[in-house]
């Protein structure tokens, strides 16, 4: 009957393990996410245009223009790449997540099989 018991408990936690790791890694963001939109490739399969393809008319030069002395006059870095810094962020976090997901199950394992941890 303790042999069972134990069984069981292992199976349980073998389970709960397992539903753990498909939540988790339905927490990640998928490569198609990350690629900017105009890069990505159609339903065709055929590959976009880059928007630095397209030729740009005078008021659309002369409003960048504006919008970069307005960013300098503000004090923002206007050539500062955004998407890099968010990458970054995004990776830190998933590491994080890893670690407050991984750390707890896999101690909790170790007591479990240790003995410091016994079904009630």
């Amino acid at each position: 009957a303790i042999l069972i018991g134990r069984f069981l408990a292992m199976l349980r936690l073998t389970l709960l393990i397992l539903a753990l790791a498909g939540l988790a890694s339905s927490l990640q963001v998928s490569s198609a996410l990350r690629q900017p939109a105009l890069t990505r490739r159609s339903a065709v399969g055929a590959p976009r245009l880059a928007p630095d393809v397209f030729m740009k008319s005078k008021e659309d030069r002369e409003f960048e223009e504006w919008a970069r002395q307005k960013k300098i006059a503000s004090g923002v870095d206007p050539d500062e790449d955004f998407g890099t810094g968010r990458r970054v962020e995004s990776s830190i976090y998933l590491v994080g997540g890893l670690v407050t997901v991984l750390v707890p199950v896999i101690a909790g394992t170790w007591a479990y099989n240790a003995g410091y941890l016994t079904p009630q």
